[in-house]
């Protein structure tokens, strides 16, 4: 139920792009964007079951798997801020439970 929600946000957000005009408010929603598409990546059955490139070098594999990590969870974060931010916005409570 999650990921189809998360499917939805997604694509309302993509859908509305266009009409952003704001460099700002275009930002934020690349931004929060960016999040879904990878909180939606890593619930794909995908994710944990291929591999991107095969690398033969353990100590190389391990550091770009550290730097996409990072990433992602910077991602995620900076969407789940602006998530929450909306909320705020209209007076909603909002737990830190999705993750």
């Amino acid at each position: 139920m999650e990921s189809v929600i998360l499917h939805i946000l997604r694509d309302a957000v993509d859908a509305h792009l266009p009409a952003i005009v704001d460099d700002d408010r275009r930002q934020t929603a690349l931004t929060y964007l960016r999040g879904l598409d990878i909180a939606i990546a890593a619930r794909s059955s995908e994710s944990k079951t291929s591999s991107v490139a095969v690398l033969r070098n353990q100590k190389t594999k391990g550091r770009l798997n550290r730097v996409i990590s990072d990433y992602h969870q910077s991602a995620i974060a900076d969407a789940r801020r602006l998530h929450h931010q909306g909320f705020h916005e209209l007076g909603w409570d909002v737990r830190n439970e999705i993750g």
